[in-house]
């Protein structure tokens, strides 16, 4: 959504789109945007080609675009530089340091003045406590609005029962997922207990994200 919503409000917007491995750039992450460009008004799909790499506005489909590129290698990411660009990195526990440094280069023309535009997008689980997600949540925290979505209905007490619920320190924007059910949610802690890291990552910490810009 954050993608489309991009390419469809920033004229001429490049948005890249990337993730560690191929088959999760391809197989999970580049089906979401095909199917929501389906669930779109006829006149607004008619706007854009979607491809297997490539998403491009039929007026202008060198300038106006998105593009599938996987995070492994800092080569993949070079050279994207844009008045406004979007970098969506899915599953950012994962993506090594010297990439991140990478992305970090792409978005050094944002202004203030919001001639320019460049937006950071990280999600994923925790799976790591190092790296660019992690930091995002850590010592970096103050850089990023932060979301959690949480699959476990007892964390925070504040959470409403519209999933919505208020701000931590900690943890940045709270939301409950019902995708998450309560049998999953049980056999997770009865298989490894409430504080283990895998109930932390999988339930606790259904997902991370940080977005920078």
């Amino acid at each position: 959504w954050a993608g489309w919503l991009f390419l469809n409000g920033y004229e001429n917007g490049r948005m890249v789109a990337s993730a560690p491995t191929f088959s999760q750039l391809h197989d999970v992450l580049w089906p979401e945007f095909a199917k929501w460009h389906g669930k779109m008004t006829e006149r607004m799909q008619d706007e854009w080609s979607v491809s297997g790499k490539h998403i491009r506005h039929k007026g202008a489909p060198m300038d106006w675009f998105g593009v599938a590129r996987t995070s492994n290698k800092a080569a993949n990411l070079q050279g994207f530089h844009n008045s406004n660009l979007m970098i969506l990195i899915d599953e950012a526990s994962g993506v090594p340091q010297d990439v991140f440094e990478v992305i970090e280069g792409a978005l050094s023309e944002a202004s203030d003045d919001g001639e320019k535009v460049a937006k950071l997008l990280l999600n994923g689980n925790p799976n790591f406590t190092a790296g660019a997600l992690y930091n995002a949540f850590n010592r970096n925290r103050e850089m990023y609005y932060r979301i959690t979505i949480t699959g476990d209905p007892d964390f925070p007490p504040s959470i409403g029962h519209d999933g919505n619920g208020g701000d931590s320190k900690e943890h940045g924007h709270l939301y409950y997922s019902k995708r998450v059910k309560p049998r999953y949610v049980k056999n997770m802690i009865d298989k490894y207990g409430l504080d283990s890291a895998v109930f932390d990552v999988r339930v606790f910490h259904a997902h991370d994200f940080g977005r920078l810009g």
